[in-house]
């Protein structure tokens, strides 16, 4: 079930985070692709072995996230946008999901991810593929995430993986 917020209530939200009156943040957090608060899991570039980064797209973002930190640029333009990823694409992964291991539910072995027991990751503290090729793409989703979000109007100030 999704909870629906009126325009009025999102403002006030927004307003008490960004304006003089308010909080004022100064610094954003955002996550590059999908976080634990995603409605599931996504990255930019979801084709397998696409090293180029031919098939990289921000389109998710530009209709759930962008609007958020377009709105909070506007109430707080000196915003500074820090990013971090949460996951690569499930193809960089040893295991080949965004998860690390399947996460039960109610004692069975159904994890509530969809991953397989049997493909858990154990003892890797991200499960990615630490190679040449990977790091090379990762480097270059990095580089195109920065500059898509640029085109839309967005500094990233930092990029943390």
């Amino acid at each position: 079930m999704r909870f629906k917020v009126s325009q009025e209530e999102r403002d006030k939200v927004m307003a008490s985070l960004f304006v003089e009156e308010g909080v004022r943040f100064s610094l954003g957090r955002t996550p590059v692709a999908c976080s634990d608060y995603s409605f599931g899991y996504y990255s930019y570039n979801d084709v397998k072995d696409d090293y180029t980064m031919r098939n990289f797209s921000i389109d998710r973002d530009r209709f759930i996230l962008i609007p958020y930190i377009k709105e909070a640029l506007k109430l707080r333009p000196d915003l500074k946008m820090w990013a971090s990823p949460w996951t690569p694409p499930a193809w960089m992964k040893v295991n080949e999901h965004y998860s690390q291991k399947s996460s039960s539910i109610e004692g069975t072995d159904i994890g509530h991810n969809r991953l397989d027991p049997a493909r858990n990751v154990l003892g890797n503290v991200t499960g990615f593929k630490m190679q040449q090729g990977y790091l090379q793409a990762y480097a270059l989703y990095f580089s195109k995430y920065v500059q898509a979000y640029k085109k839309n109007g967005i500094t990233i100030s930092m990029l943390m993986p």
